[in-house]
């Protein structure tokens, strides 16, 4: 259920950024951005290449959110676009786009085309949740793999609003003054009545999800090959045996 709702939003938020972006384009076709320097260095590990693909996300999000149709909108989405394919292995993503079997993808599409139906796909699939990153619940993989799984825990902070004020005493893992114990990647408890006022209310009691981002070791460079997003607490994709859960620290505001 949470993966056909996850589904279905990416496919509204599409829609609905889908009229105010001018950078419209048919399926089998890339955009146009500016290459730029990946925002990290050559030998960053999984976990910085992770953060910055997100951050990159969340600018992408937000411009588009409030439509391209501004210069600095567009070239703050543009640059933010740009970034995301820089730390994403084109090649990689293209065969598996053209081998997936989906209807709308030409078999024969080119890198480019299948870079940016990736890179757009990712954005809208966590949209949702991209402004309410748990940094505390980052899992990072072990040492000496070709593949690493990132995950991290995200609330909405939309969502997280409504659901606290159905049921406050049960939601404090990310609320200000909350205990500085790292957070569970687990679902804060909900009681019945609780889940019942959320869904009236259109928010999903499953207030957090867990984003997974696979990595590929190309050439001593970590690039991402796929994202997922599901119920937090639940691996989503085949993981190597080591993990390590850590505590971060909270960038400065300053």
């Amino acid at each position: 259920m949470f993966r056909a709702l996850v589904s279905l939003c990416a496919v509204l938020a599409m829609t609905a950024i889908g009229c105010e972006d001018k950078r419209r384009h048919a399926a089998n076709e890339g955009i146009s951005v500016e290459e730029v320097t990946p925002p990290v260095t050559a030998d960053a590990p999984p976990g910085d290449v992770a953060r910055a693909l997100l951050a990159a996300m969340d600018r992408a999000q937000d411009a588009r959110s409030r439509g391209l149709g501004q210069p600095e909108r567009r070239q703050a989405y543009e640059r933010a676009m740009a970034e995301i394919m820089s730390l994403t292995a084109k090649k990689e993503v293209a065969e598996q786009l053209r081998t997936s079997g989906a209807g709308h993808v030409a078999k024969d599409i080119t890198d480019d085309a299948a870079l940016t139906l990736t890179v757009e796909s990712w954005v809208s699939l966590v949209a949702h949740y991209v402004k309410g990153l748990l940094p505390q619940t980052l899992v990072l993989p072990g040492a000496s793999q070709a593949i690493a799984d990132v995950r991290i825990a995200a609330e909405s902070p939309q969502d997280q609003a409504v659901l606290a004020s159905l049921q406050p005493t049960s939601l404090t893992s990310s609320q200000p003054g909350a205990t500085s114990q790292p957070a569970s990647p687990a679902q804060p408890t909900l009681d019945a009545p609780a889940r019942t006022e959320a869904i009236r209310h259109g928010v999903n009691p499953l207030a957090r999800a867990e984003i997974q981002i696979r990595l590929k070791n190309i050439d001593g460079r970590w690039r991402a090959t796929g994202i997922t997003l599901g119920p937090a607490g639940m691996t989503l994709l085949p993981v190597g045996p080591t993990k390590t859960q850590i505590t971060t620290t909270q960038p400065s505001n300053g």
